[in-house]
């Protein structure tokens, strides 16, 4: 009897928690995964572009600001509120940011073995899928580079949009109809790719959906398509695609020096940029951060031809596989719909960059498993086939985040790869510059000039070099040769800082205001208020300092720099009175530095702030004890 009552339990119970225990497997393992393949990342620095979205833009300090934020990006503003959100919790701490990335990433992940789930009667398929999509190594530049979030966070409201509404038709459920509609709508404020999910759906349709659902929704189907043709045109309405002069475009190439991109130049590269796209998915190798690509004017170019010629086979073979090979079918309609808006006629001054595989990645990843299962009728040779895939790809990606370690590693391995390119030795000569290596930066800066002998940026940063290394006359000719071609916030601040150098005090803070001035979009940008508030403590303009250091500690009210050099000031001009009732402000900062700390305490005890510099020194302990001076009296006991 109690035999019996052992198999009626495993009879109601044990297949719901097989199946429960599945998922939970599934989804841990391409957690475990995505994260065993990024983990080396999280101590990266910020690169490129996280420069001027995170490090020097002062609109992200507040994550309830949303005027601010729309002035970052008003096209992306669901995303740079998360950088603000990663700023008030973290500071300019990267180890955040690039938690948050990958924990993106593996959010997406998920979301492609759900969908896939949804599309697929092979189990195998959806947990396959998403361990590839999650360690590809492809996908490395938009995980390792925090700012290009917005690839990510486009694709996870795309993939999430898609999964609800394949789930709410198939279970007719408007409710999930309702919420893919709301997750599209998000996705509008995250990345322009949105605008072809009208298609991606009629693709699922298509293959899958029209096949396995005989459930009827209570909202028509004609209202839903028009709600997501509606969102499409909502899109094509926020990002201003300006497609009716697309024509008449002329904008210079950021991945070929000295090339004008049109329209149709454009088109026709993406031939030959299809190719290279196709030959990372399934050979990543040789990734490159700053492709070095020339423009093709004409369709007779040999390896246009060879792209037009793969881009009609591949569309062919989908035709004709259409109805025994559907998920091949699919993947090669995906990827075509999902570059749609990169891979055009509408241009862009970079003609590559591989974040904008990192959606239609997916179609790939579904349709390599599909062939392989195909393929490998036997189910364990299949597991053993697709786990040295993952395996092989999680340790090139882990590989790969040591190249985006910081601005030297990323920019060494670019010139390498595109050596023919001016700016990869212009930001590498800036890394040694950040490194005091000026020897190399020098040697760098002379090879991007020699390639670009007009590029602005190496001429600042050979001005800036030349201000460090006490050629301050030099600085300031390039400086100025640097404003006449373009006035600039860097070029009048280097070139103020020039000034400073040999005491021209007066024309240094006409320099800072310049630059001030033509930067009112990013407030006080922190430099140049800095180097302003010196100037006028310099030229005697001391309610004017005081101004600017009060001024620009409403923009950053956590920057420690600001209050110190405030504190100074009040020391200097003998306003001891304020430097004391200011002094609680800058000892309650939760992110001092401790060294700084010290150095105040030194001053604060020479001028015979005795019990003020106490205060300094026990805050400074209280980070790091190494800071101390034995040396100094007050910390005897």
């Amino acid at each position: 009897m109690q035999a019996l009552r052992r198999r009626w339990w495993k009879i109601i119970f044990v297949p719901k928690v097989q199946i429960a225990r599945n998922i939970y497997w599934s989804c841990g393992l391409i957690a475990l995964v995505g994260i065993l393949a990024y983990s080396n990342s999280l101590s990266n620095a910020f690169i490129f572009d996280d420069l001027n979205y995170i490090i020097r833009n002062g609109l992200i300090h507040n994550p309830w600001d949303w005027i601010s934020l729309i002035r970052v990006n008003p096209h992306r503003v669901l995303t740079t509120w998360t950088f603000a959100l990663n700023y008030a919790m973290a500071g300019l701490d990267p180890r955040l940011y690039h938690a948050v990335n990958i924990l993106i990433h593996v959010a997406c992940a998920w979301l492609v073995r759900w969908l896939v789930m949804l599309l697929s009667d092979n189990p195998e398929f959806g947990l396959w899928s998403a361990l590839l999509f999650v360690s590809h190594p492809l996908q490395s530049m938009a995980v390792d580079q925090i700012t290009q979030r917005y690839a990510e966070m486009g694709a996870f409201f795309y993939l999430l949009s898609l999964a609800l509404y394949c789930k709410g038709r198939l279970f007719s459920s408007s409710g999930f109809i309702v919420a893919s509609i709301l997750a599209a709508s998000l996705g509008i404020f995250c990345r322009e790719t949105v605008i072809t999910l009208p298609l991606a759906v009629m693709l699922c349709e298509t293959f899958f959906i029209n096949k396995r659902s005989s459930y009827s929704l209570s909202i028509p189907r004609w209202f839903v398509m028009a709600a997501f043709l509606g969102l499409g045109l909502g899109v094509l309405a926020i990002y201003s695609f300006n497609i009716g002069n697309v024509l008449g475009v002329h904008i210079p190439s950021e991945s070929h020096e000295g090339e004008v991109i049109t329209s149709s130049a454009y088109f026709l590269t993406q031939f030959r940029v299809i190719l290279i796209y196709l030959r990372l998915m399934f050979w990543p190798w040789r990734l490159n951060f700053d492709y070095d690509m020339h423009l093709s004017y004409h369709l007779t170019d040999p390896w246009v031809l060879a792209g037009v010629y793969v881009v009609i086979v591949l569309l062919y073979f989908a035709y004709v596989c259409r109805k025994n090979y559907p998920y091949v079918s699919f993947a090669i309609g995906w990827f075509f719909i999902t570059l749609l808006v990169e891979s055009s006629i509408i241009p862009i001054d970079y003609v590559i960059a591989e974040y904008r595989l990192y959606l239609p990645l997916f179609g790939f990843c579904l349709g390599v498993v599909a062939v392989l299962n195909k393929l490998l009728s036997n189910l364990k040779l299949f597991r053993a086939v697709m786990t040295s895939v993952v395996v092989i790809f999680t340790i090139m990606t882990w590989q790969r985040n040591m190249v985006y370690k910081d601005d030297l590693t990323l920019w060494t391995d670019t010139v390498t790869k595109s050596p023919y390119k001016y700016r990869p030795y212009s930001d590498l000569a800036a890394a040694y510059i950040q490194r005091s290596d000026y020897e190399n930066a020098r040697k760098y800066l002379t090879l991007a000039l020699q390639f670009k002998p007009d590029d602005y940026t190496s001429m600042l940063n050979l001005a800036q070099l030349d201000t460090i290394t006490g050629h301050w006359q030099q600085a300031i000719e390039v400086n100025q040769k640097a404003i006449d071609q373009h006035p600039s916030t860097s070029a009048y601040n280097n070139l103020g800082t020039a000034y400073s150098k040999i005491g021209n005090w007066p024309k240094a803070r006409d320099c800072y205001l310049m630059a001030l001035e033509l930067d009112r979009h990013i407030q006080y940008f922190l430099i140049v208020g800095l180097n302003l508030g010196e100037s006028y403590y310099r030229n005697g303009q001391l309610k004017e300092a005081e101004n600017i250091y009060l001024r620009m500690i409403k923009v950053y009210p956590d920057e420690v720099k600001v209050y110190d050099d405030l504190m100074n000031f009040y020391l200097n001009t003998f306003q001891w009175s304020k430097a004391v009732n200011f002094s609680p402000r800058i000892l309650s900062l939760k992110n001092n530095d401790p060294e700084q700390l010290m150095k105040m305490a030194q001053r604060l005890e020479g001028m015979g702030f005795d019990d003020l510099a106490r205060k300094f020194t026990d805050r400074a302990n209280s980070f790091n004890h190494s800071y101390v001076d034995p040396n100094l009296y007050y910390v005897k006991y």
